[in-house]
């Protein structure tokens, strides 16, 4: 199946991939919008307390994303002949925790100033504003605040009775409220869990429940217990006995822990690895290694277990599969050992060892060796890359981590 997200790298045998650089691949992080109008600026209220009404035109232009398959921008005018010119909805908090709201703004009447605030109904109150200063250039907005509680609240944008806030023609795109400390990519309703995230094979369903954000609303790997899980797969589980996974990874741990890029097995039984560190008691110089069905096979790289705990990114392909269990870093291949089984070792079914065999992205299956820092790129083929291959995946998306 060809992938948009390069037309270099291979795909020829690729069953799974995410890319959380890849817009098409990572919608965002899990949210609810508290909104009910979120991009038609023409159901807000619009309100003023003398003087002409605001008045709103929609679909005036693109939006500031440039999708085509989003609603279009609305153009608003805010009067200079009265006072408190603004247009309003009306909403409920989910709790009281700090909230978000986010808008996308520009001015087509020259620079100027717009005030935003969430105010609480009754007995009205203002617990969070900010007045934001616009220019011609598409600009998302945020604050955050806290509610006083969750009775019915309202969100404000336009003048606070200010004249750099007052006669002014604004566009805006994307409203977003939500029960977050940060504001995450606009979504209008609910991204679930496992809509965050898209395998960009169409084969698999992510869940990202166990996933953390960073103010960013980007996915990373706390090292105590952030993971991603594709669950049993069935794809996967259809994996004969030649195998490659890839990944792009930057670790941030301390000493020479041991934490999984890729984690697969059912429960306790068959558990396989595919990580950096320290892991198996045999030794205790590994520095990258793969663990097939409860070590039927072991191969690692020995140069020392903190070797990739660096905080630098790292390129990491394994090759899996009778005589040729091996691994490449950075473009290349790494000489390994066999504390356990050897290059010969052959398994039928390399994911689909039992029904119950599951899939861990920074964990394995029963519950340790949870990874600390970043793993934007997770590919899993059904076949082994050739050497040209796996170079030719990394030339190509090397820049972007600044290799």
């Amino acid at each position: 199946m060809a992938l948009s997200h390069s037309p270099k790298t291979v795909t020829d045998g690729l069953v799974f991939m995410y890319d959380t650089g890849n817009k098409k691949s990572y919608v965002g992080e899990p949210t609810t919008n508290l909104l009910n109008y979120t991009t038609e600026f023409n159901s807000w209220t619009a309100a003023k307390n003398s003087g002409t009404t605001p008045t709103v035109t929609a679909d005036t232009s693109v939006n500031p994303l440039g999708f085509a398959n989003e609603p279009m921008a609305d153009k608003v005018y805010l009067p200079d002949d009265g006072t408190y010119p603004r247009v309003q909805q009306y909403f409920t908090p989910s709790s009281t925790s700090t909230h978000t709201f986010s808008v996308w703004i520009r001015s087509i009447s020259g620079n100027c100033d717009c005030f935003l605030g969430a105010f609480r109904n009754s007995p009205w109150s203002l617990p969070g504003s900010s007045v934001k200063s616009i220019t011609g250039e598409w600009q998302r907005f945020t604050f955050s605040w806290t509610p006083p509680d969750t009775t019915t609240h309202v969100i404000y944008m336009g003048s606070h009775d200010t004249a750099a806030q007052k006669g002014n023609t604004l566009e805006f795109w994307g409203a977003q409220m939500e029960a977050k400390s940060h504001t995450t990519q606009f979504v209008n309703g609910t991204r679930s869990a496992t809509a965050g995230l898209i395998d960009r094979t169409g084969n698999s369903t992510i869940d990202l429940s166990p996933a953390s954000y960073d103010s960013n609303a980007q996915i990373t790997f706390d090292g105590t217990d952030d993971y991603i899980t594709l669950g049993s797969d069935s794809v996967l589980q259809n994996i004969g006995s030649h195998a490659t996974i890839e990944c792009w990874f930057k670790s941030s741990a301390a000493g020479a822990k041991f934490a999984l890029m890729v984690g697969w097995g059912d429960g306790t039984s068959y558990y396989s690895n595919f990580g950096i560190g320290n892991w198996y008691s045999a030794q205790s110089d590994e520095s990258i290694y793969v663990g097939v069905n409860s070590a039927a096979v072991i191969y690692a790289e020995n140069d020392g277990s903190t070797k990739y705990h660096d905080g630098n990114w790292h390129h990491a392909v394994a090759l899996i599969g009778h005589n040729n269990h091996k691994i490449y870093v950075d473009g290349s291949e790494v000489s390994v050992s066999f504390p356990y089984g050897s290059n010969t070792v052959s398994t039928s079914k390399l994911f689909g060892f039992t029904s119950g065999t599951e899939v861990y992205i920074g964990l394995r299956p029963y519950g340790n060796g949870h990874f600390q820092g970043e793993l934007p790129v997770v590919k899993i083929y059904d076949r082994l890359l050739s050497d040209d291959e796996i170079l030719q995946n990394y030339n190509a998306t090397k820049s972007r981590f600044g290799l």
